[in-house]
């Protein structure tokens, strides 16, 4: 196939920048999406699936109540005094005195581990659900075929799980791209907003990470799509030439093609100019 280098100079580059900032973008969102995935895919490619990545995240998330904790307690004791910010505090002696009363701001009763216990519990109990799952993930891993001998994808994002299939909208089946930024994000929404209402600070990391998994997958879908576009545009770049460069037609005469810059006045020279616009793609797959 030979590729359009004009297409790919003038309106490829002008994305580059928006493609990296997509690609962090998407390689820091995988961290939320690994937490929730394991419990919902099998099968997962093991370029998609990280254990090194699971297991970050398990330590992370398991010192994070133990660092942050005497924070989350005073926010608590905050709120549980009815007011709705500390500007409602007359002093900041008013408001260490709710902190004294909670064990915190130099207090010498220590860790106020029932407050802990009864906060963090499901916590680590997800903590300890999410890592036997990424377990389970990673020794499917090593059962399928190998990658090297064209056996699977190494970035197969799993196999969705059947009841998401089953769900229905409007009578109709859904597809594959709503099930991925709809539906699996939605229900991992749900479960944390039910678990801020009882509150379990484990809601508010579910809820964040759910808003996270729906945007790893649109961000995806949107490159998915971009890609697509940009090479049917290349094609038709190619196809237009003639009447696009050489004739110099009206955008509504070439499909919506059109090359920017000067043309040289003789239709021969346009041609010979058009020629080198083209270049053989050499990756050739059989």
């Amino acid at each position: 196939m030979k590729k359009n280098l004009y297409f790919r100079s003038v309106y490829k580059s002008s994305q580059a920048l928006e493609d990296a900032v997509l690609g962090s973008t998407l390689r820091l969102l995988s961290f939320p999406r690994t937490l929730l995935e394991v419990f919902i895919r099998k099968n997962m490619g093991e370029r998609f699936f990280s254990i090194g990545t699971a297991t970050l995240l398990l330590i992370v998330l398991a010192a994070f109540p133990i660092v942050f904790g005497p924070q989350l307690q005073a926010l608590s004791a905050l709120s549980d005094t009815g007011r709705n910010s500390l500007g409602d505090y007359n002093s900041m002696r008013e408001m260490n005195a709710v902190m004294e009363a909670r064990n915190f701001g130099g207090s010498s009763r220590g860790f106020d581990w029932g407050y802990f216990f009864l906060h963090h519990f499901t916590w680590y109990l997800f903590l300890g659900a999410f890592y036997y799952f990424a377990l389970e993930r990673y020794k499917e891993i090593k059962r399928l075929p190998s990658v090297f001998d064209f056996g699977r994808s190494s970035v197969d994002p799993g196999e969705i799980h059947p009841r998401f299939w089953e769900f229905k909208w409007k009578n109709q089946s859904v597809d594959i791209r709503m099930i991925e930024t709809v539906l699996e994000p939605l229900f991992f929404f749900v479960i944390g907003v039910i678990l801020i209402i009882l509150k379990q600070m484990l809601g508010y990391l579910i809820v964040l990470s759910s808003i996270g998994y729906w945007m790893n997958y649109r961000i995806a879908y949107f490159q998915g799509d971009q890609f697509i576009m940009d090479t049917i545009d290349e094609m038709l770049f190619s196809q237009e030439k003639a009447n696009a460069f050489i004739a110099d037609k009206d955008p509504s005469e070439t499909n919506g093609v059109r090359y920017y810059g000067r043309k040289p006045a003789d239709p021969d020279t346009r041609r010979k100019v058009a020629d080198m616009f083209e270049e053989d793609d050499n990756l050739e797959v059989n």
